[in-house]
């Protein structure tokens, strides 16, 4: 009799632990398809995948050019269908070495006029898109000044001027372009130096996008460079232009930060005789 009821416990044991198994997993083999495994990838198209991987490459190849020919750009922020720019003029002192802001100051002392203008044109119309009179005094203030620029329907191709102009033109476009150096000398030796363009700055603008070729790169070789990267937002011959007044005035770089130009005119530092 003890050994029937043993025999009994374990047979109820095994049909408890049977019907248990089963509720764990009820709907396993109801439906199988439930049981398949949820990707959370899309079906990739080996051809959308081959154009988006070229179109990567190209970006890539893009931005590398531009940074070895050290294109500097910036994105502008708009206001309505206007574009806002804020333009910084600064003067540094350099040692034993003179600059943009020696020049200005043998202009106004040998001259006794003090009309200095700042502007900023399109080099294609010589429209004058933004103006300030100024003199060697403020330069080496330091200036700031926000613009405004309708956004343009196509390329722009603007100029940043600082010139003389003791006879009040209000426009840098036209004055003559002479070697810094061989300006200082004929201002030595008291020979008449016509009104003349001090800085210059190339740009231009692409819907909301500004950009600059550094004044300080010169050759054939880079500039064909720069029309290739280019391509249609600038002609031969405006090319050639800013080639050549970049080569024989070798302005400083400008820097192009969070929607700032920022120049720099340097100055021999007084303690340093040249």
């Amino acid at each position: 009799m003890k050994y029937i009821t043993i025999i009994a416990a374990a047979i109820l044991a095994a049909i408890i632990f049977k019907s248990r198994s089963n509720d764990r997993s009820p709907l396993a083999t109801k439906d199988p398809q439930k049981n398949l495994p949820i990707s959370n990838t899309r079906d990739i198209n080996p051809a959308e995948e081959e154009r988006e991987a070229k179109a990567l490459e190209v970006q890539r190849q893009h931005f590398s050019a531009r940074r070895k020919l050290r294109l500097a750009s910036s994105s502008l922020e708009t206001n309505g269908d206007s574009i806002s720019i804020k333009l910084s003029i600064d003067s540094e002192k350099r040692w034993c070495k003179k600059g943009d802001l020696d020049l200005i100051a043998s202009l106004e002392e040998t001259s006794h006029k003090k009309d200095f203008l700042v502007t900023i044109q399109n080099l294609s119309t010589k429209d004058v898109i933004y103006k300030q009179r100024s003199n060697y005094k403020s330069l080496k203030a330091g200036i700031t000044s926000t613009i405004a620029i309708k956004a343009p329907q196509k390329t722009l191709h603007l100029g940043l001027f600082i010139c003389h102009d003791p006879a009040m033109t209000s426009s840098c476009i036209g004055k003559k372009i002479s070697p810094h150096g061989r300006v200082l000398e004929n201002l030595t030796f008291n020979k008449p130096v016509k009104d003349i363009v001090v800085f210059f700055q190339y740009f231009n603008l692409k819907g909301t996008a500004l950009t600059s070729i550094p004044s300080n790169r010169f050759g054939e070789r880079y500039y064909k460079d720069v029309s290739r990267m280019l391509d249609q937002d600038i002609s031969k011959s405006q090319l050639k232009t800013i080639r050549s007044m970049n080569e024989t005035l070798k302005s400083e770089p400008v820097v192009i930060n969070n929607n700032t130009i920022k120049v720099i005119l340097p100055y021999n530092d007084e303690k340093c005789n040249v």
